[in-house]
Parts: structure tokens; C-alpha cells; sequence
């Protein structure tokens, strides 16, 4: 059974976006400092401003060693989604850590 610290740790490691098409799934893991993004679905002009919101949201709160963009299930991107990514890989560098980008 676990106690309450440790399910809200496990609840706030975890999230999901599914919003009108899109589905983000960030997991943070917290003895590697490890975030993970997949990204499902379509990434245009409508759905990136979303995606960037959050994935800005969950690297500033968990300031990771390393940041991982799945795109395994993505099947369309448009320049606005490369944009995103872009500018995702900026701000983790930024902090000096490391960005991978995969299956893109």
C-alpha cells in the first residue's frame, strides 16, 4: 500500500494531455532525472501552441538532467511543430542539460 506522499509523488510524475486531437504523455523519473514527452497524433499551428505550453511547464517544475521527445506515434508534422521542438531543445540547453529527439 502506499502512503500519501508517495502516491501524490507518483501522481504529479505523471500526465496527460488529451485535447482535441492530442495526446501528451510526460512521466518524470525522479532517481534518473529523466522527462519523458511522447507525442501522439497530429502536431500543427492548432495543437503545438498546447504541446509547448506544457512541455515548458514540465521541464521549468522538474528542471531535468535529460529531456526525451517521443514522436514514435506522431503522424504528421508541420514546420509550426518543428518550431516546437526547436524551441523546446533551446530552453534544456539552456538550463545545460541534455535534449534527445526520437523517432521524429
Amino acid at each position: 500500500m502506499l502512503s500519501n506522499e508517495d502516491y501524490l509523488q507518483r501522481k504529479l510524475c505523471s500526465y496527460t494531455l488529451e485535447k482535441r486531437g492530442i495526446q501528451m504523455t510526460s512521466e518524470y523519473k525522479k532517481q534518473d532525472k529523466l522527462l519523458i514527452l511522447k507525442i501522439t497524433e497530429e502536431i500543427d499551428h492548432h495543437t503545438s501552441e498546447k504541446i509547448r505550453k506544457r512541455a515548458d511547464y514540465e521541464i521549468q517544475i522538474h528542471i531535468p538532467k535529460k529531456v526525451i521527445f517521443d514522436f514514435e506515434n506522431v503522424t504528421f508534422m508541420d514546420s509550426s511543430g518543428i518550431g516546437m521542438i526547436i524551441g523546446r531543445y533551446k530552453l534544456v540547453t539552456m538550463f545545460r542539460r541534455n535534449c534527445i529527439v526520437n523517432k521524429c
